[in-house]
């Protein structure tokens, strides 16, 4: 399964159109002079770190974010378009038959299209999904194999923060929701996704030009260090690393971020002890809510109006 950049040379006319109301509108402070610098916030990251619960609570905790940022500020999600069977409850995606997919993706109108690797469906964004009024703040949870691609395309527009956490942490996560009965995987399936989870954290690192050491297993760390010093020519670390994680996507990846050389992601977030919200602990006033007003903070600081 085989990661696809859109190479349809007229998508970035039509994703121009879409996010250039975003990008140009001049988005007025009442009390200063000034533009938001950003309008999408991107949340990428590997599974089993919470990623689902942060934007569930920024949604239904809109006003405290209000009230930090002293501004009114209109949460929306940027939906995702996938051929999977859609769920009783979508928060971030938008389900449609895979003929519908393959047709939009046709005549390019799926963008940052890419195949999961756990069940073969396809995922990628239609150009409305960046489409926002002039209060909107968009939310994404791009995969971590789209946010170099939409980085490129949306530019200064898009802020990305990689939510990640130690493979310890993420396997604790995943045998905790088995033990509550809220999912049943065996053995070797929580070890397939915590290898792909590794693959997933050290990706967004790389963008984000941050260490990870200690964050994954220590010889794929290895190896990917390997590939990267060897700018992908050392193909003992290739099979490595392809055999590790099972995915030619991260592999395609890999080599992306060593032609583009560009830091796709604005902040590294590294989930742990401090910000978990134990059973019956609120998340007003909890650490975690300080440090995702704090990147909002970080996203939306002010530029000179210009022009």
């Amino acid at each position: 399964m085989q990661y696809r950049e859109a190479s349809i040379a007229d998508f970035d006319a039509k994703i121009a159109e879409c996010v250039s109301p975003i990008i140009k509108n001049k988005i007025m402070n009442t009390s200063e002079n000034t533009l938001f610098a950003k309008k999408i916030m991107n949340f990428p990251g590997p599974s089993a770190v919470g990623r689902d619960f942060m934007l569930e609570k920024l949604l239904e905790n809109k006003k405290s974010l209000e009230a930090v940022q002293k501004r009114s500020i209109n949460l929306k999600i940027a939906t995702k378009t996938t051929d999977r069977v859609a769920r009783s409850v979508e928060l971030t995606k938008k389900s449609i038959p895979e003929e519908h997919f393959t047709k939009l993706e046709q005549e390019g109108k799926i963008f940052a299209p890419y195949v999961l690797e756990s069940n073969g469906k396809r995922y990628g964004y239609e150009p409305d999904a960046f489409h926002g009024g002039e209060d909107d703040i968009l939310l994404a949870d791009a995969s971590v194999y789209q946010t170099l691609a939409l980085k490129e395309k949306l530019g200064d527009a898009l802020y990305s923060v990689a939510v990640v956490g130690s493979r310890e942490y993420r396997e604790k996560n995943i045998r905790d929701r088995i033990k509550s009965g809220k999912s049943s995987e065996s053995e070797a399936e929580i070890q397939t996704r915590l290898n792909l989870g590794d693959a997933h954290v050290a990706l967004l690192a790389l963008m984000a030009k941050e260490p990870f050491h200690g964050l994954v297993d220590n010889d794929f760390h290895k190896a990917v260090d390997r590939f990267m010093s060897s700018k992908g020519k050392d193909h003992t670390a290739r099979s490595f690393i392809k055999e590790f994680c099972g995915s030619d996507n991260v592999l395609q990846i890999l080599e992306n971020i060593i032609e583009k050389a560009i830091k796709a992601v604005d902040e590294f977030f590294v989930r742990g002890v401090e910000d978990h919200l134990p059973k019956g602990m609120e998340f007003d006033g909890s650490n975690l809510q300080r440090k995702l007003h704090s990147f909002f903070g970080n996203a939306l600081k002010p530029a000179p109006l210009t022009a």
